[in-house]
């Protein structure tokens, strides 16, 4: 999905004459009335920011519905806080409240099912994407991101019939790239955009597949706000508007800029057409973001009308047949130092064989690693990679047709590590020890609920220790990142 844009200098009047004339076959719909329960954290959320705001600036609802009023439309919010571990503890509640949002659900006084939701949108965690979505939770051995989202679904649906099934793709944390602490240096940020077009977007559409394969009635859409995002911030807007404007830390929480982008992705996911070229954002929204508003609303429709998969199906409005060849799973995991590929079909239609391939993520090609007969329809595959390469390894599978060329599956990727970074040794007093570390890196510690309480960088010769004396009693994460690589994550007990 990468492309580069040089957005004009224009002003607030000539943007809504240039989205006029770039859409001027697409009419928008009629009034549609949105009503959206968000299982979410503070990448839809984020509140209070580090720079107080005239109201809820820094939340993803806030500008929703103020895009939403401006296209003749009506949206309605509740959710709640957490990540996924902790939304599987049904039935919800109404956290959320909104100055100027229409809230959706009392849930005080009413069951969610008298709320009359028309979508549910869920979005995990932004630090557990260096493990497949199948494998389970730290310290969690019975849960997954998938088998959590399943849960939820499946009381979603059982609640309110006929539902849409959004998935928020949010933006990865930033703080493995950074040396120096935050804002990233030149280099680092434009690693961290190749990231988040990278690996970072191959989880989540491994992830949507997966929901796909075992939940297809939910057909399952894409609201692709990360790997668009950085599209955007890539463009001529890096130079024109600071990083600091976009960005408050490197966890990363966003400016109002942020969310404001993100709320016209998600607009234009859930009402399936450009954000309304007549509206004006306020002075709080940088004046280059401003100024660049229809080029920025261009973008992002037609990178969401592109965002396919490998049949051409979109991945984010609804409406599409199901292809002749369906792919039920396709995983890899590590076993001894060796990397096993397992996949199921559903349908295969002539399908011949399948090539399997792996590439490092530097690397700019794939190589050839073996040919699989395929079985037909209904059929399961394994395959073991007995090399894999040290660190990170994307596989792929070629689908083979006679006559055809070959169609690719989105990739995975396997993290082969040999050992682990440490064992968290609690002391009894709230304060937790991880011995010396093999590399210099960095470490945050959230509270469950997705709140950043520390951060910090760790020195390898240093016995690395985490303080929470002074937090209340309970659950808390603790997350490192060594400047090797490698990250962990570790659930302690204060």
């Amino acid at each position: 999905m990468k492309r580069m844009f040089v957005y004009p200098f224009v002003t607030s009047c000539l943007s809504t004459f240039l989205l006029l004339l770039l859409f001027p076959t697409i009419p928008y719909a009629q009034q549609q009335d949105e009503r959206l329960y968000i299982f979410g954290h503070s990448l839809i959320d984020h509140r209070p920011p580090l720079i107080p705001t005239p109201s809820d600036e820094t939340t993803v609802p806030h500008w929703l519905h103020l895009l939403a009023e401006a296209g003749g439309h009506t949206v309605a919010v509740s959710g709640k806080y957490g990540f996924l571990p902790q939304h599987i503890n049904l039935p919800p509640f109404s956290q959320w409240g909104y100055d100027i949002v229409t809230s959706a659900w009392e849930s005080d006084t009413e069951p969610f099912s008298a709320a009359d939701f028309s979508t549910t949108i869920i979005t995990p965690g932004n630090f557990i994407q260096y493990q497949p979505p199948i494998e389970p939770y730290f310290n969690e051995p019975d849960v997954t991101p998938l088998s959590a989202t399943e849960t939820v679904f499946d009381w979603v649906e059982n609640e309110e019939a006929g539902m849409k099934f959004l998935v928020y793709e949010n933006w990865p944390d930033m703080g493995g790239f950074l040396s120096n602490g935050f804002p990233p240096s030149p280099d680092e940020y434009a690693d961290y955009h190749n990231y988040t077009r990278g690996e970072f977007h191959d989880w989540w559409l491994t992830y949507q597949d997966s929901l796909l394969a075992t939940r297809p009635e939910y057909q399952v859409r894409m609201v692709p706000v990360g790997p668009i995002m950085a599209d955007i911030l890539e463009s001529s807007l890096t130079d024109q508007v600071a990083i600091t404007d976009w960005y408050e830390d490197d966890a990363p929480h966003g400016r109002a800029n942020l969310y404001f982008l993100a709320a016209m992705i998600t607009y234009s996911t859930i009402y399936a057409e450009p954000v309304p070229a007549a509206y004006q954002p306020p002075s709080i929204i940088h004046q280059q973001i401003r100024n660049n508003y229809a080029a920025i609303a261009s973008t992002i429709w037609d990178d969401l009308l592109a965002f396919n998969d490998v049949y051409g199906n979109s991945r984010v409005f609804y409406g599409n047949m199901p292809p002749a060849f369906a792919l039920l799973s396709f995983t890899g995991a590590l076993n001894d130092g060796q990397i096993t590929l397992d996949w199921a079909t559903a349908e295969e239609g002539n399908t011949d064989y399948f090539l399997v391939q792996r590439k490092a993520p530097i690397d700019a090609e794939y190589i050839f690693l073996a040919n699989v007969d395929a079985e037909g329809s209904n059929s399961s595959y394994t395959w073991t990679d007995t090399d894999p390469l040290i660190g990170e390894n994307l596989y792929r599978l070629g689908i083979g047709e006679p006559g055809s060329e070959l169609v690719y599956t989105d990739p995975i990727w396997v993290l082969n590590i040999p050992n682990t970074i440490a064992e968290v040794r609690p002391d009894g007093s709230g304060r937790f020890g991880f011995g010396v570390l093999p590399a210099n890196g960095r470490f945050r510690v959230f509270t469950t609920d997705g709140r950043m309480l520390q951060s910090g960088r760790i020195r390898a010769q240093d016995d690395f220790w985490i303080d929470l004396r002074t937090e209340r009693r309970g659950a808390y994460l603790v997350q490192l990142f060594l400047d090797d690589g490698r990250t962990q994550t570790f659930k302690v007990i204060r």
